[in-house]
């Protein structure tokens, strides 16, 4: 790509991206490892659990991460049903839910004790997961794919009831189950069905709702009745061709949060200010980069990274000799640039320049690993 036509991108790009405006939340989030992704885990949190789907493991991090690899097109369902079963307070067997999808028996089983504790569902599919405390439940998931999807929530001790909003206007009642000293919920939801939102009760008050997220549907970001998250906005940061393979990086920002989609995969940022955006003059922050889906693990790779204020272009410099150079953005109110380099190569510098075209940052290739 020219300088000519970098810029060109720049300003093409920049004034869709600068009307976004990120308003407060709290900073809660889970993990999910997509195909090919590398995050960088900056922060810890100690909030939540998981959710556990068609046998993938999560853990507590900082970003939720997600294979971005196009859905299978549902078809249209005319009618599906999901019941929950109300089951006792205490656990009996380690059963923490039960019920029927589209008349097919479910339930979820929770055996073992903390780092070993692991969620067996319906299939006898072992799910590991790993647990937290937390007042807030939070999400991720592969609801919505051509399979059933199990869902394994911790809530908190004052939650007495979860309700999941369905497509079609649905609801379902989860109702918390105590096993091994934690308070659970767990839903298992037919082929081709996601959340479209949920919230936790104590009685009558509310105390956190989710919005679910565009990027492989699942509850992640748990917001007070009072919070909203930021306005819908979908745009390009960055786009190109690298190896004969057209790369682009979208922002899916809206009231989930804020996610970023690429060709290796996506994240979704935990909060509406999350800690990993907020950079420092002088240094870079990945949030996401992993080769290019088709490719294996040596094809050409793409990804999103944050800037300092002020940044206005950034400079990778590969192991092959090279470099690329990619216009930096503001994205909901946080400098950012998508990149991509080439096969069998890998990013041996960083540099961050102004909009006078002065150095403001240098970084080493190990600030984004891919």
């Amino acid at each position: 790509m020219s300088v000519q036509e970098e810029r060109e991108l720049r300003e093409r790009l920049g004034g869709l991206l600068d009307e976004v405006q990120p308003r407060q939340a709290p900073v809660l989030a889970t993990v999910r490892q997509g195909r090919g992704i590398r995050l960088r885990r900056r922060i810890a949190v100690g909030a939540g659990l998981v959710v556990l789907a068609g046998g993938a493991v999560l853990a507590p991090a900082v970003l939720h991460a997600v294979d971005a690899a196009p859905r299978p097109e549902a078809p249209r369902i005319p009618h599906y049903s999901v019941t929950v079963n109300h089951l006792p307070g205490q656990s009996r067997h380690g059963v923490i839910g039960s019920g029927t999808e589209d008349r097919h028996r479910w339930q979820v089983t929770l055996s073992g004790q903390g780092s070993s504790l692991t969620a067996s569902g319906t299939d006898s599919a072992q799910l590991g997961m790993g647990t937290t405390s937390g007042i807030n439940p939070s999400a991720g998931s592969t609801f919505g794919d051509s399979t059933p999807g199990f869902m394994v929530m911790q809530v908190s001790a004052s939650a007495t009831a979860m309700r999941v909003f369905l497509p079609g206007g649905k609801t379902v009642d989860l109702f918390p189950v105590r096993y091994a000293g934690q308070n659970w919920v767990a839903l298992e939801l037919p082929a081709y069905v996601s959340p479209v939102r949920a919230e936790t009760f104590a009685g009558r008050r509310e105390l956190n709702y989710s919005i679910a997220t565009p990027i492989n549907p699942g509850l992640m970001n748990w917001w007070l009745p009072s919070q909203t998250g930021p306005a819908k906005f979908t745009g390009l940061v960055g786009a190109g061709v690298i190896d004969g393979q057209s790369w682009s990086v979208t922002a899916r920002i809206g009231p989930w949060g804020y996610c970023y989609e690429g060709l290796a995969g996506g994240v979704c940022a935990s909060g509406l200010h999350p800690p990993q955006f907020t950079v420092p003059r002088g240094s870079v922050s990945e949030l996401m980069c992993g080769p290019v889906r088709g490719y294996g693990n040596s094809g050409p790779s793409d990804g999103i990274a944050a800037a300092g204020p002020g940044a206005r272009e950034a400079e990778l410099r590969l192991s092959g000799g090279g470099t690329e150079r990619f216009p930096v953005l503001n994205v909901a109110g946080t400098q950012m640039f998508a990149f991509a380099f080439p096969q069998g190569q890998h990013i041996s510098r960083i540099t961050v320049f102004g909009a006078g075209g002065q150095v403001m940052a240098t970084a080493p290739g190990s600030s984004v690993i891919c």
